[in-house]
């Protein structure tokens, strides 16, 4: 149960990362940041404790505490290719895209083969409007990993940026098969699908993801784009007005 992880007197930093994991996907934030911390004050030396509690920070959109624990992993462990795809996503995430593609380079020579070393440098080099090279990082990903859902994911970003819509739907829906509810990967799906004018099916996944999530602008552009693709311009406009009163 899981209050057999990580109570007081438990004292192995794993069991403690495994407890803050458990109640970060329960929905409790704050006791799983507590119990984050219980991992670093047990093995404040470690560089595995400064890359769990790195990914957690990651997590939880903590992305400048997130660097700064990547960088102690890095610190005690130079050679660390976790630690260093960790940081390069920090990077990222905090807008330092040149940054983030030279340690997503050092990433990949620390661990060529290590799941998501080579994602990781396509997601930097995405950043740097660069889909082309993206899309070979992502494929190599994906030669290494097959099924890596992460990696299928930045496929189909980088596939839609080069204007190949329908491999960029048949991307998405990979994704869609090992993920069925990735909430990513239907949007992804449902652009693609507006890409190659099948806009109904387009407008269907666009109202379906609008149903958890009703004010979030993405979804109400392309729900409008859609409208407006099969002619229903005055539907368009309500859903505009809409948009711009959020916005």
């Amino acid at each position: 149960t899981l209050n057999a992880i990580g109570q007081p007197g438990r004292l192995d930093p794993a069991v403690w990362a495994v407890r803050a994991e458990v109640l970060l996907n329960l929905g409790h934030a704050a006791e799983a940041g507590d119990a984050q911390w219980q991992v670093l004050t047990l093995a404040p030396n470690s560089a595995w404790a400064h890359v769990s509690t790195a990914r957690f920070y990651l997590t939880v959109g903590k992305f400048s505490d997130a660097y700064q624990q990547a960088r102690a992993a890095r610190r005690i462990a130079a050679d660390d290719g976790a630690a260093a795809m960790l940081e390069s996503a920090a990077l990222l995430a905090l807008h330092r895209v040149p940054e983030a593609v030279q340690v997503a380079r050092q990433a990949i020579q620390l661990a060529p083969s290590q799941p998501g070393v080579q994602e990781a440098l396509g997601n930097a080099l995405l950043a740097t409007r660069r889909p082309d090279l993206a899309l070979g990082l992502y494929d190599s990903e994906l030669k290494l990993h097959p099924g890596r859902v992460t990696a299928l994911i930045g496929r189909a970003r980088a596939l839609q940026a080069l204007g190949h819509h329908a491999d960029a739907l048949a991307a998405s829906e990979a994704a869609l098969q090992i993920t069925p509810n990735n909430g990513t990967a239907m949007l992804l799906r449902a652009w693609s699908l507006l890409a190659v004018k099948r806009p109904q099916d387009a407008l269907a996944s666009f109202e379906a993801l609008l149903g958890s999530r009703p004010d979030m602008p993405p979804l109400l552009q392309g729900k409008a784009a859609a409208l407006a693709a099969l002619g229903r311009n005055a539907d368009a406009l309500v859903v505009l007005r809409r948009l711009n009163q959020l916005v």
